[in-house]
């Protein structure tokens, strides 16, 4: 019998980003810490995280430098009190308008959102009867903004990262399984590649359940590679220990379809392993 080895989990953008629902939130912070250090994402996941929180960072802080202080003076104020919180309102309401032209600005809406509580909170933290200027204001409201981006990229340092460049081959599996974010074929095609490579189950860890989990069933039908919301992760987990590893599961498999045939040829070709 094969020598069993660890599940790994690939994790998808939206595990490492903050979730927009509480349960959903929780159901992450729960998996992350049972799963631990069988956690990983792979290359492509790891830029697009990087990338969509840059962007997101560069813009709201090109937007606070360049509006704040003339939105202030356009209402008269130069020193800030603790009555002066409203005044945040609508500078805040006026950037989210902006972000309508941008596409996929989730991340500029959650960085928005926390230095906008930040704000709020400092200047009700004001003692009556003191002020602070403007200036000083908003040195310190840049200074918050740098934290909140920390906090939101710290997990990409404390997880594995697998350099893959997954092969088009095996996207055109992906893709022929109803993907069709470009993205997605790319997170998708890397674990896949990672697992039969490294003849190691592999479990996508992801809440999309539009664009990756409608075609959970055709993946692991065809490519072998299960996809999950993190609440059953776990569950996928110790069902695949008990399988043979990947390579011999695959070979195993009597009465292929024309599907799975085409994808073992490519498995074989493109990493030399015996599946068919």
């Amino acid at each position: 019998m094969s020598v069993r080895k660890p599940v790994h989990f690939f994790l998808d953008m939206c595990i490492l980003l903050p979730q927009a629902l509480d349960v959903s939130a929780k159901s992450c912070e729960d998996f992350l810490k049972e799963a631990g250090e069988s956690c990983c994402v792979s290359s492509s996941v790891c830029s697009k995280v990087s990338e969509t929180l840059d962007k997101a960072h560069d813009w709201v802080a090109k937007e606070i430098q360049e509006n704040l202080y003339p939105y202030l003076e356009k209402h008269t104020i130069d020193r800030l009190t603790k009555r002066d919180a409203r005044i945040f309102e609508g500078f805040f309401n006026e950037r989210r308008r902006r972000l309508g032209a941008i596409r996929s600005a989730t991340m500029h809406y959650e960085i928005i959102r926390r230095v906008e509580l930040w704000a709020v909170t400092h200047i009700h933290s004001i003692e009556l009867g003191k002020k602070i200027s403007a200036e000083i204001f908003l040195t310190a409201l840049l200074a918050e903004l740098s934290k909140v981006y920390e906090s939101l990229k710290a997990p990409l340092d404390t997880i594995k990262v697998k350099e893959i460049t997954p092969k088009e081959e095996i996207k055109s599996h992906v893709a022929l399984q109803g993907v069709r974010n470009l993205e997605d074929i790319d997170h998708l095609a890397s674990a896949i590649q990672f697992q039969f490579t490294n003849d190691i189950w592999v479990v996508f860890v992801t809440f999309d359940e539009k664009d990756i989990l409608s075609h959970q069933r055709r993946l692991l039908e065809i490519c072998a590679l299960s996809c999950c919301k993190p609440h059953y992760a776990m569950d996928y987990s110790r069902d695949l220990s008990r399988q043979e590893p990947p390579i011999q599961y695959y070979a195993s498999i009597t009465s292929k379809s024309p599907q799975q045939k085409s994808f073992a040829r490519t498995i074989e070709t493109l990493l030399s392993v015996s599946v068919i």
